[in-house]
C-alpha cells in the first residue's frame, strides 16, 4: 500500500479518486478539498467513507514510478514504511543509471533482500559472480564495469544505504 508522503504537496494533474462504488471520479486541486469531495460522494450515496489510507493509495498507483518514488511511499498494513532491502536498493541504484533488471538480476535482488547487510557481506563473491553472469549475458559490460572493484563498491554501497535507514 502506498502512501503520500506529503499531504499538502501539490500532485501531477491534482488529486484524483475514482469512487471504486460508484466509478465517481472525485478531483481537487488540494488534499483537504479532496477527501471532503470524496466523503459528499460516499454520503451522498448512502456509502461507507473511503478511508484516506484507500484513496492515497490508489493516487500514488496513478503515477509512473519516477514520480511514485517522489511523492509515495510504501506502508506495511500497519502503516509502517517499507525499507528497501539490499537487493532492491542496488536494483533502484542501478535503475537510475539506466540499467534495468534482468530475470537474474531480479532472483538476486530477492535473495540479497533475505539475507540482509551482514548476509550479503558474507555472501559478496556469490552476489558479484551473479551480477558479471548477468552483466555478460544482457552485454551491459560495455556500459558499467561490473567485474571486481566496480560491482564491489555499488554492493556495499547498496549494503551502507540499507544500514543508514536502519538507524
Amino acid at each position: 500500500m502506498f502512501r503520500l508522503i506529503q499531504r499538502n504537496k501539490t500532485v501531477p494533474h491534482g488529486f484524483i479518486w475514482i469512487d471504486p462504488i460508484t466509478t465517481q471520479e472525485v478531483s481537487a486541486r488540494n488534499y483537504p478539498n479532496w477527501i471532503a469531495a470524496a466523503t459528499e460522494v460516499r454520503v451522498a450515496n448512502g456509502n461507507p467513507l473511503p478511508t484516506e489510507a484507500e484513496m492515497e493509495d490508489q493516487l500514488c498507483g496513478r503515477f509512473d514510478e519516477k514520480t511514485r518514488r517522489s511523492l509515495c511511499q510504501e506502508v506495511n498494513g500497519d502503516g509502517v514504511v517499507k525499507r528497501l532491502g539490499v537487493g532492491s536498493t542496488l536494483k533502484d541504484m542501478l535503475a537510475r543509471i539506466g540499467i534495468s533488471a534482468c530475470w537474474g538480476c531480479l532472483n538476486l535482488a530477492q535473495r540479497m533482500d533475505g539475507w540482509g547487510p551482514d548476509g550479503c557481506e558474507e555472501h559478496m563473491e556469490e552476489i558479484l559472480e551473479a551480477m558479471d553472469r548477468n552483466a555478460q549475458q544482457r552485454n551491459w559490460l560495455k556500459y558499467l564495469p561490473f567485474r571486481e572493484a566496480g560491482s564491489k563498491l555499488l554492493v556495499q554501497a547498496a549494503i551502507n544505504k540499507v544500514r543508514e535507514q536502519s538507524t
